[in-house]
């Protein structure tokens, strides 16, 4: 599975309402949060071991990506790409279910933008 997912909207919008819109939503891994402000925002859901999903937007497009949870998934995931030359990433179940949580984000999203 890729490490992001889009949505297309029809008009623009901002961070910040978007997440005043989603901020209710049923999400795998419990509530959103707003971080950062202007231009430089984003929001965070709950992390789901060393992985955590974040969405923004551009212009029409809602991007929500997989990003690492702090220095200590960064740490332990570049270490067993290491150790084991970039076969890690075969038979890392954390990154299959983060795949999968940005997926339902997506969905839940697109329920309640009703698109």
């Amino acid at each position: 599975m890729k490490g992001y997912e889009k949505i297309k909207l029809s008009e623009t919008m901002t961070t910040a309402e978007l997440f005043e819109k989603i901020k209710n939503g049923s999400f795998p891994n419990g509530a959103p949060t707003l971080v950062g402000s202007g231009k430089m925002c984003r929001i965070d859901f709950p992390a789901n071991n060393k992985y955590k999903a974040t969405a923004s937007i551009s212009g029409k497009t809602i991007t929500i990506a997989e990003t690492y949870n702090g220095i200590g998934g960064l740490a332990k995931e570049g270490g067993m790409e290491l150790l084991t030359n970039g076969w890690s990433k075969f038979f890392n179940k954390d990154h299959d279910k983060n795949s999968s949580d940005i997926v339902d984000i997506k969905n839940e999203i697109l329920r309640i933008l009703g698109l």
